[in-house]
């Protein structure tokens, strides 16, 4: 196969496979655009889960600190709760005082019985062995001094919390891990100053935990967390999972604050494990705290990841099974071309050489590095060598350097030109002529491998043997000749006063002919004609050609 043959099946095939990866690209951008809308769907769905989770969960925590903050409200705004501590704080008698803190105390174990806010009695056991422990909850009253009126027993420490200046003037306050409620009370009949405030304890933990737990889910994977801006960052205040199970997330995540900033709507980012996940924030509205809410990716839409990779996985599969089969049709179908072109090659060489076998020149084809690829039975006759001897070798060695450089030079002419040249050779010998040859080179091009190398270019080298052609013209052309050189020779005799005047003539006649480049015949007749130019003084009689004196009429 020639190498012009090779580059057209390679680019045919090039096509093939462009146009296949075209087709397989294509299909991919649809199956990729499925999915991609199909992804995005289950992120639409998983923004509206956690958007009703966390709504939810945040109503939830919200209508418990409502309640909370209720009961203490109810407290500060009890009217006797007012008249009492007016009382005592007036100074009146002691038996006055003693009633009123009787009816206070009272009070606030009556109410602290009806919430959470009873300390528990493992804790009173505790606090009786160690006077300085303090339970973890309870309700209190105190004076706008802070000094305690009436509180539950063990009542935790409030004095940081009491004063309204503490904390911006807020009513839910978390402190050391324990969630404060507080309310103040004014005089019956005044709001100029608080005369007391009441204050009711809980611990933030155990408080918001259960809050924190999807009662329909509670092996969900979405942790909870409540959080709250401090000092223009976000703080952690609790969280769900529980501590034992791990969680390598810090307080201060991108995506939190993201979700802190912009609630209601999800936000996507990575957590301190690297891995990435889904936040969505709603704002607790008796607080103001955000309850967050985030959830691996990979927890969330696995299920679809998994299914777009094992359909990636079934596409590409599908592809490489089709481009498998279309390399084992094509390569059959290949081999069946091949067989057939082979065979129709071998029938055209055999043709070939039967038609130059048959021909009286001598043929040969030389590549470009001057090696005899076929030479035909004229040529190997004329060498006296068979095909085997003549078969890759070069032409220095089967013509020798002397012949064979003009064949070289003229070749490597032909091959950059790429046009015919013609090398005359002409011997003569004693006699005459003994030899002559008209050479033609012609450029071929694609080229078969046997006949080339891997450029497929070579020369096809004709040589016409022109000796008897030649010869034959040679001995017409002394027979020509010999007449005219009589007819000359009987001119000069008949005048010697103009003897070689014609041969003079003939020769610078021809001169001019060859400079004007005529063709050789009209040479060869200007010299005839040049040589026989006065062959009409034969007719003039012998003594007016040759007198002394000046001829009169």
């Amino acid at each position: 196969m020639s190498a012009a043959t090779q580059q057209r099946s390679i680019a045919a095939r090039t096509e093939v496979w462009i146009i296949w990866l075209v087709i397989v690209a294509l299909g991919y951008i649809g199956v990729y655009r499925s999915l991609q809308n199909e992804y995005e769907h289950a992120v639409t769905q998983l923004e509206q889960r956690l958007s009703v989770s966390t709504s939810a969960q945040a109503g939830l925590i919200s209508h418990k600190l409502d309640g909370l903050m209720g009961l203490v409200d109810a407290v500060a705004d009890n009217a006797s709760v007012k008249l009492y501590l007016s009382t005592m704080n007036d100074n009146g008698s002691a038996d006055a005082a003693q009633a009123s803190a009787t009816f206070l105390r009272n009070y606030v174990v009556a109410m602290a019985q009806q919430s959470d806010l009873m300390p528990l009695q493992s804790q009173l056991d505790e606090v009786r062995a160690n006077i300085e422990r303090r339970s973890d909850r309870g309700l209190a009253i105190v004076r706008s001094n802070m000094e305690p009126v009436v509180a539950t027993n063990a009542f935790p420490d409030g004095r940081k919390v009491a004063s309204q200046e503490s904390y911006g003037g807020e009513s839910i306050i978390v402190a050391d891990d324990t969630l404060w409620f507080r309310a103040p009370i004014y005089p019956i009949q005044s709001d100029d100053a608080p005369v007391g405030w009441v204050l009711a304890a809980l611990p933030f933990e155990v408080t918001m935990q259960p809050l924190l737990v999807n009662k329909y889910d509670k092996e969900s994977a979405v942790i909870s967390r409540i959080v709250r801006e401090t000092d223009g960052r976000i703080e952690l205040l609790a969280m769900r999972p529980t501590p034992d199970v791990a969680d390598t997330s810090n307080n201060t995540m991108p995506a939190y604050e993201r979700a802190f900033y912009a609630p209601r709507s999800m936000q996507s980012g990575i957590n301190a494990s690297g891995d990435a996940s889904y936040v969505f924030a709603e704002p607790i509205r008796a607080a103001s705290w955000q309850l967050v809410q985030e959830i691996n990716e990979t927890a969330a839409l696995g299920d679809v990841q998994r299914r777009h990779m094992m359909v990636n996985l079934i596409y590409w599969m599908a592809a490489l099974a089709i481009t498998l089969i279309v390399i084992a049709l094509w390569r059959h179908l290949s081999s069946q071309r091949m067989a057939a072109m082979m065979h129709d090659i071998k029938t055209h060489e055999v043709l070939l050489e039967m038609i130059t076998d048959h021909i009286p020149m001598r043929l040969m084809i030389t590549d470009r590095g001057h090696r005899v690829r076929y030479a035909n039975k004229e040529l190997l006759q004329g060498l006296d060598l068979n095909a085997d001897d003549i078969a890759g070798k070069k032409l220095t060695q089967i013509l020798g350097p002397a012949q064979a450089e003009n064949y070289i030079k003229t070749s490597e002419k032909v091959l950059y030109k790429n046009i015919e040249e013609s090398i005359w050779h002409e011997v003569e010998g004693r006699f005459g002529i003994e030899s002559v040859q008209d050479i033609q080179l012609v450029p071929l091009d694609n080229l078969p491998d046997k006949y080339a190398a891997a450029d497929g270019r070579g020369v096809l080298i004709i040589e016409h043997d022109l000796t008897e052609v030649m010869q034959s013209k040679q001995s017409h052309q002394v027979m020509l000749d010999k007449p005219v050189d009589t007819l000359v020779i009987l001119v000069d005799q008949r005048d010697p006063n103009a003897a070689n005047h014609s041969a003079g003539v003939a020769y610078i006649a021809t001169a001019f002919a060859e400079t004007i480049a005529l063709d050789t015949q009209h040479i060869e007749a200007i010299s005839i004609a040049g040589g026989l130019m006065i062959i009409g003084k034969i007719l003039v009689p012998q003594s007016h050609t040759t007198m002394s004196t000046r001829r009169h009429e």
